[in-house]
């Protein structure tokens, strides 16, 4: 039983320390499933630590203890709220638990006057602790709307285009991302009447490399300019962008991504994922002048932006495949791209697979520059595709 035990400790120890490999590394199979399952590693490491209390062996308990504590500090970053240069009391988001819903499963939601209101009354609950550590939250921008995104991967276009009409209605979608579009499901979705809701629209460039389909955005925002394919050999389905001009000074430029599964080819998953930080530019992150030259890490707190007379906001969203644990997806985010629901810090947005309610891992993220900031995330139901819809609201600063 003591080599059994041990053998379980080793096991886990190794298959933690795959989450620590440098960027590309993990594009060999089968490290991006093994790596992507990470999040289910307590519920064998702890049951490993009450066997070696059971056991009584001193040294075996100690590294239990080591491999399950290791096992929990992978969550860390996804309950963490992010601190910003300039922010101000009375503006600032605040965290609420959002009202739970029959079609939908919200992750996380912030209501500015219940929070406010809270933050006056409260005497040291544990609410306060909530409402205290979104005091650190940027200030929001009100004079410029919110952008409301839906990103749907919508399974080799068999996603019922009725249940994605009515998302972009009850959500009042401002701008919708899908991925593994097909011409059929985008035919159904006009004669179902996206048009009238989002009038704009960009699809990306059909070619052999779709994975699953193509991609495309909607919107109802007048856009400035487009592209279908915004990353030239791309290994994966184009990823097409649309720029939207919110101010005389300010514009921001929203692609929808679906870097291809490891299935695919696990090489060209990883650099697939790495690629998307080419969308990135000085104009993109005024605080950055090249990607080579930039410090930040995955657990930089956004900064204030700077006062450029010309702002530039960058919004990817879609399938990526992937999540906080794999080294690839790290690297894109040191490029200045922040994860919505990192930031929001009340856990991670898990959207796959939609027909169980658990387990489920994240594949599909909103990843913004540190110009905006994200005042809900949730999960939606859609019938007919295997992954949830993530529902984001994000704020400029």
């Amino acid at each position: 039983m003591t080599a059994l035990l041990w053998c379980i400790i080793l096991v886990c120890a190794v298959w933690l320390g795959l989450r620590q490999l440098p960027a590309g590394a993990d594009g060999h199979n089968p490290l991006p499933y093994l790596i992507a399952l990470l999040p289910f590693a307590p519920f064998i490491t702890f049951p490993a630590l009450l066997l070696s209390l059971w056991l009584g062996d001193g040294v075996s308990i100690a590294a239990a203890c080591v491999v399950a504590i290791w096992s929990c500090l992978q969550y860390l970053p996804h309950f963490r709220c992010h601190r910003s240069n300039g922010s101000t009391d009375s503006d600032r988001l605040h965290l609420s638990n959002a009202p739970h819903a029959s079609d939908r499963e919200t992750i996380r939601e912030t209501s500015l006057a219940s929070r406010e209101t809270h933050r006056e009354t409260s005497d040291g609950s544990a609410e306060t602790h909530l409402t205290d550590a979104s005091d650190e939250r940027p200030e929001t921008n009100h004079t410029l709307e919110p952008l409301r995104m839906l990103t749907i991967n919508c399974r080799y276009g068999r996603a019922n285009e009725q249940a994605i009409i009515d998302a972009v209605q009850q959500q009042s979608i401002s701008v919708l991302c899908l991925e593994e579009l097909t011409s059929a499901l985008v035919q159904r979705l006009e004669q179902a009447g996206l048009e009238d809701l989002l009038p704009h629209r960009q699809i990306g460039t059909i070619a052999d490399t779709d994975n699953g389909g193509f991609n495309a955005i909607w919107t109802s925002l007048p856009i400035s300019c487009s592209q279908p394919s915004g990353i030239p050999d791309y290994p994966a389905a184009a990823v097409p962008s649309i720029s939207i001009e919110v101010s005389p000074s300010r514009t921001v430029t929203i692609a929808a991504a679906h870097p291809k599964s490891p299935m695919r080819g696990c090489r060209e998953w990883s650099q697939g994922i790495i690629a998307l930080g080419s969308l990135m530019s000085p104009t993109t992150d005024p605080s950055r002048t090249s990607a080579a030259q930039s410090t930040r890490t995955v657990n930089d707190s956004p900064t204030a932006r700077s006062t450029d007379q010309s702002v530039q906001d960058l919004v990817v969203c879609g399938d990526f495949n992937a999540n906080l644990n794999h080294p690839s997806f790290r690297r894109l985010l040191r490029y200045g791209l922040y994860d919505a629901a990192m930031v929001l810090g009340r856990g991670a947005a898990m959207t796959y697979p939609s027909w169980l309610r658990w387990p489920r891992i994240e594949l599909d993220h909103v990843l913004h520059t540190n110009g905006l900031t994200p005042e809900l995330v949730e999960t939606l139901f859609i019938e007919g595709t295997d992954h949830m819809g993530l529902h984001t609201v994000l704020h400029f600063v």
